[in-house]
């Protein structure tokens, strides 16, 4: 959206703007507001570059938000509890941060939630999902479960870094895609015998195709912004 906007502009024009950076001195360093002089396209190049920080930096404000309010509340815990329950209400206020966010529903066997808390915990090798994911062979009749890959004239341009920011993000859409192959056999099994069943197996490809498809934005996005400013628009 943003570098459509930009092609209504003359980008050779020049400008003048502020922004806020760090300022080294003999008493130390300080964020201060800096007037700036360039192109519009050098001005575009830093509004993009501190655009892909916004998420993050909303992220942790909203995080800092969170603990002040957990803070606050412990505070408000201890000055109205009487002595001898100021260590209890303590952990029963800092408990509350670790409590889940969304409703949960029957448990599952107690062997299955073992393997799913320990799976979801921590990184499996590298080797392992190489060969649980070559053997989940997707249906002939279901082209968009690959993973989309780069086109070689977009890929020769792209520096080291953008290189290994696309493979890494290509993988994790190729284990999403693998995923959503595992789950169409299956609904593909049960949708004659158990609808029911099957009904919660489609409810999971509708989110694994979200996610298969937001991998391919954002795989685009970080291509764009790494091709230089001229050839930006062979990225669709």
């Amino acid at each position: 959206m943003l570098d459509e906007w930009i092609g209504n502009l003359n980008v050779e024009e020049s400008v003048e703007w502020t922004r806020w950076e760090s300022i080294s001195s003999e008493k130390g360093t300080r964020i201060d507001l800096r007037r700036k002089k360039g192109s519009v396209g050098e001005l575009m190049e830093e509004l993009k570059k501190e655009a892909i920080k916004l998420p993050l930096h909303d992220f942790v404000q909203a995080w800092q938000l969170k603990q002040y309010f957990i803070s606050h509340a412990v505070r408000h815990s201890l000055c109205r509890t009487r002595e001898g329950e100021t260590s209890l209400n303590l952990f029963q206020a800092a408990g509350e941060e670790f409590e889940e966010d969304t409703e949960v529903s029957d448990p599952v066997r107690n062997d299955i939630s073992s393997f799913i808390n320990r799976v979801f915990s921590r990184k499996t090798k590298s080797e392992k999902l190489r060969d649980k994911a070559s053997a989940l062979k997707r249906p002939e009749n279901c082209p968009t479960l690959a993973t989309p890959l780069t086109n070689p004239e977009t890929w020769a341009v792209l520096k080291g870094h953008a290189k290994r920011n696309d493979s890494k993000l290509t993988a994790i859409q190729s284990y999403v895609g693998k995923s959503a192959v595992a789950v169409a056999r299956c609904a593909d099994k049960l949708a004659a015998s158990h609808p029911a069943e099957t009904k919660q197996l489609i409810d999971a490809l509708i989110l694994l195709g979200h996610a298969h498809h937001c991998l391919t934005l954002q795989r685009k996005d970080h291509q764009r912004y790494a091709l230089p400013w001229d050839i930006r628009g062979i990225i669709m």
